[in-house]
């Protein structure tokens, strides 16, 4: 990880970057948030901690508010999207959980994120 005193400004495009890509970001089957906030659902410990910390730098630049919720595992995770899919926008579950994801709830939870759709967004 970079030097925290050389650290960039964090834009969306490294926020689904950072994480999303290399961990396998899923977008609840809800898609979208209020405008104002997007909720996140993730397990604890140092990657949640982590991804708060990029998170809280995007929310200063963007002027949207990421909250959080944890929970102790991703099949907890895979519970909630499952009983309440408009309360989160995003999450990144470890890979198991995609198979899990599919066999247990019919691959209906999560949606693929289209790239081409992000304006701002390059794989480079």
């Amino acid at each position: 990880m970079a030097d925290i005193d050389n650290q960039q400004s964090v834009t969306r495009r490294q926020l689904l970057g950072t994480g999303a890509v290399a961990c396998g970001i899923a977008v609840t089957g809800c898609v979208g948030g209020s405008g104002d906030s997007i909720a996140y659902i993730s397990r604890g410990g140092a990657t949640h901690d982590a991804e708060r910390e990029v998170m809280a730098e995007w929310s200063e630049e963007s002027d949207i508010e990421v909250t959080h919720q944890e929970v102790a595992d991703d099949t907890e995770m895979l519970e909630l999207i499952d009983a309440n899919p408009e309360e989160f926008d995003f999450t990144n579950p470890v890979p198991a959980a995609f198979a899990q994801h599919s066999l247990l709830y019919d691959e209906e939870l999560f949606t693929e994120i289209d790239f081409g759709e992000i304006p701002n967004y390059s794989s480079q």
